[in-house]
């Protein structure tokens, strides 16, 4: 989100538009600015969802969102299991120890 603020005053600055008060690029600003507060929150949710259906909670959720190679590691090498989907009714997978 902040990347999105910050390159988006960044190549304002560059371009010029700020200084002779042009109205489009504030608005391709903002509306870059809105998509991708709207992206991040649809990304938070998705991984809030996934957490869950591990057994954790919704810190857990936000460790997914912002620190995704760790905690993807720790759902892949980690103790967490899938309990399945309960919106679905599926019984949750057992692990097969070869």
């Amino acid at each position: 989100m902040a990347a999105t603020i910050v390159s988006g005053i960044v190549s304002s600055r560059i371009s010029g538009y700020a200084d002779n008060g042009d109205t489009v690029p504030a608005i391709l600003n903002a509306l870059s600015t809105i998509l991708g507060l709207v992206v991040m929150i649809i990304n938070l949710l998705m991984n809030i969802k996934l957490s869950e259906k591990f057994g954790h909670g919704i810190l857990f959720g936000l460790g997914l969102t912002f620190l995704t190679p760790v905690f993807t590691m720790i759902l892949g090498f980690g103790s967490s299991d899938y309990l399945g989907n309960p919106e679905e009714g599926l019984p949750p997978r057992r692990r097969v120890y070869m």
